[in-house]
């Protein structure tokens, strides 16, 4: 069995509640390195200068550093050296770098001034490639600083100009690249059925399964393609151990849940606390499946021995605090506790269409203390799962909800926009127009 030497962080309630109701949502791909200390996190643009002179066209702008000559520099020792020594010492640390006169020193100087979000980096990778354009590492990095900068079409073309000269060597150069490429590939309509074959390619016999499961699970999250994300996840588990299969264990009781099945997701948190070294989300997430399932003086008593515990941090108290009080309601006044997934199994498949109307009527504006959501986002996760059904009459009504709901329903009227059904695109045109001086992402 290979072992991967990553571990990565799993998506948790966010990815598995808060969908993007409009477009594909932000690729996520593995932080450049492989040590075991790494985690998967997604590309932040926000923290990134866009004034980058490459983009811009301002070449002056540009330091001219001092040319240095070809060498084997792996992803491991060029850029891994750097995320341990942000994640120790801060980004102060990463100030202090400086270009040097070897690979090894440039690359982890521009991989540093990336993380700081200094302009430039990309006009200098150009610079090194023109001098080096045989090196991987320098395509890698290129690559990845093109993404950040949002350049998804150069990132791409550079990403794959490092894919091909590392491949020869069996990636030893770039050990994530593989994973890396067919994450981009999927972020773009065009590519995804590419990316796809390379992630199940590499969920099969590759180096990083645990990455393209996850990477596989954003994507079928997206596509509503819940059987099929257990199964890569099943498949991915089979082949790590450790942190790696402790985060994709639980990232499948998650995926049992959303659908429904909290029995099932039940019993297998259960079989993850039984070893001392669990991964310790398992805990909350044992917790809300025993009050989806409506076992609540199980919740109490899970709680009550969970709050006494000294290292439990702010959050998590306030949350099985909020939780506890949940569950001795219900026991006090018999209610029943309907939660959010309950919702989303009936709107995706309730008995009839007036049933699952209701469902996502009441899903989107539901508050208060019956509705067991956990600050989810309720009304965005309705409508991004009724416009993924094959009912136009709930697409329509989501793309109403949308808009009366949403601050800025700019995402849920291109979903309108582009829906197969003339009907529901000619809604969202008439909405487009009514909505007009209304501010939205629309215009962007």
């Amino acid at each position: 069995m290979r072992i991967e030497s990553v571990v990565l962080i799993c998506f948790l309630a966010s990815a598995c509640t808060q969908p993007n109701a409009g477009l594909r949502a932000p690729v996520t791909l593995p932080r450049i390195g492989t040590d075991s200390s790494s985690e998967t996190v997604p590309r932040d643009v926000s923290t990134v200068s866009t004034r980058d002179p490459a983009l811009s066209g301002d070449s002056n702008a540009v330091p001219q550093l001092t040319p240095v000559t070809d060498a084997v520099v792996n992803e491991t020792d060029a850029l891994e050296a750097v995320n341990k020594l942000k994640d120790q010492q801060g980004e102060a640390a990463l100030a202090q770098l400086t270009p040097g006169d070897t690979l090894l020193t440039r690359v982890q100087y521009l991989y540093a001034q990336l993380l700081l979000g200094e302009p430039g980096v990309v006009a200098q990778l150009e610079q090194l490639s023109v001098k080096l354009p045989d090196n991987p590492i320098v395509w890698r990095l290129m690559g990845h600083a093109q993404d950040v900068l949002g350049d998804r079409e150069d990132a791409l073309s550079s990403t794959r100009r490092a894919y091909e000269l590392d491949a020869p060597g069996g990636f030893a150069t770039c050990p994530t690249l593989p994973v890396y490429l067919a994450g981009l590939l999927v972020s773009v309509e065009s590519t995804v059925g590419e990316g796809v074959r390379m992630l199940r390619q590499e969920l099969a016999d590759g180096h990083f399964p645990g990455a393209a499961a996850l990477r596989l699970l954003d994507l079928f999250r997206e596509q509503e393609r819940h059987d099929e994300a257990l199964l890569c996840l099943n498949q991915a588990i089979e082949r790590t151990e450790g942190n790696i299969r402790d985060g994709l264990e639980l990232q499948a009781a998650i995926v049992l849940m959303e659908v429904g099945r909290f029995e099932e997701s039940s019993t297998r948190l259960e079989a993850m606390l039984e070893s001392e070294t669990h991964h310790r989300d398992a805990e909350m997430w044992y917790v809300r499946a025993k009050l989806f399932a409506r076992d609540y003086p199980r919740v109490v008593s899970l709680i009550d021995t969970y709050l006494v515990r000294p290292d439990l941090g702010e959050q998590d108290r306030e949350t099985y605090i909020e939780t506890r009080k949940q569950a001795v309601r219900a026991l006090d006044t018999g209610a029943r506790l309907v939660s959010t997934f309950e919702f989303a199994a009936l709107i995706r498949g309730g008995k009839d269409l007036d049933s699952r109307l209701r469902a996502l009527k009441t899903m989107a504006t539901r508050s208060g203390p019956d509705a067991a959501g956990f600050k989810v986002e309720d009304a965005r996760l309705a409508v991004f799962i009724a416009f993924r059904t094959e009912e136009p009459t709930l697409r329509a009504e989501a793309l109403r909800l949308g808009i009366a709901v949403f601050e800025d329903p700019g995402q849920v009227l291109l979903e309108g926009l582009r829906d197969p059904d003339a009907f529901v695109r000619g809604m969202a045109a008439a909405l487009v127009s009514e909505l007009d001086p209304r501010p939205t992402s629309l215009e962007a």
